[in-house]
């Protein structure tokens, strides 16, 4: 997607994510997803953020979902190649449970 004014007044936005589901088994699937943030140069992007040493970064993530008795389940590793920053961009173990209505 893109902004024209992203947060903080810090300028355009962009973001691009690719995004795949891989049944392996049953109910099981394989998930990923990678994606490219980037905005107007590396001042904005501290504006932004609060941190940073360039204008962009990489997201990814790698997990399994499921449905377990109506619930919908995943556990995921997701990660940065953000090198310093706050806790909130370091790699993290996430795990979910969701039900749709």
């Amino acid at each position: 997607y893109f902004t024209p004014e992203y947060a903080m007044e810090s300028g355009k936005q962009y973001y691009l994510n690719v995004a795949a589901n891989y049944p392996i088994y049953s109910s099981w699937s394989l998930i990923g997803s990678l994606g490219y943030n980037k905005l107007e140069n590396k001042d904005n992007f501290i504006k932004a953020y609060g941190f940073g040493e360039k204008d962009n970064y990489i997201d990814y993530k790698i997990g399994l979902k499921t449905q377990i008795v109506g619930l919908e389940a995943e556990l995921s590793w997701l990660d940065t190649n953000i090198k310093r920053g706050p806790d909130s961009v370091k790699q993290t173990l996430y795990f979910s449970l969701g039900k749709s209505f």
